[in-house]
């Protein structure tokens, strides 16, 4: 351990083998491994997390649990259509009538705009299943809690990152 070159020194074999990288000979190849073992080694590089925790039986229950959830979302936003429609100006209606219907129709465009927001989400959860990176938090790349999961089926970070 005491060969191993500081930080500031390790930054610059980095950008030197990234540099001549391009030319692919095999002592730049032979050099960028050695820049990568020295920053593994002082802690500068996040190691990527297994995710053989979750099995495939487990994977198609939070797959089933996605899309009946995109399915709830998706029936009640087409259910929704009418109540955030544009309130229409007609002389029937008094004016705090008018203001409650204008209150509820921006309430109702607000909880659409969270629904597809969730189903944009849900969608990208049933990506991360396809690509085989679903319960993997985004930021930290450790496993994120089963827990959490059977919560949120469609979140992308852990607690701690949360």
């Amino acid at each position: 351990m005491k060969n191993a070159p500081g930080v500031a020194s390790c930054h610059a074999m980095f950008k030197e083998v990234r540099r001549n990288i391009s030319c692919q000979t095999d002592n730049s190849i032979a050099k960028f491994n050695s820049t990568l073992f020295h920053l593994n080694l002082l802690g500068l590089i996040r190691k990527p997390y297994s995710l053989s925790t979750m099995n495939a039986e487990r994977l198609a229950h939070f797959r089933e649990c996605l899309e009946s959830l995109a399915e709830e979302i998706k029936a009640y936003l087409s259910s929704s259509k009418e109540s955030a429609g544009v309130v229409e100006l007609d002389t029937s209606i008094g004016r705090l009538s008018r203001m409650d219907a204008m209150q509820n129709q921006q309430m109702a465009l607000e909880l659409r705009r969270r629904k597809k927001n969730q189903l944009m989400q849900i969608t990208n959860a049933l990506k991360r299943i396809d690509q085989g990176s679903y319960g993997q938090c985004a930021l930290c790349r450790r496993p994120i809690s089963e827990d959490r999961l059977e919560a949120f089926p469609e979140i992308v970070a852990c607690v701690n990152c949360a």
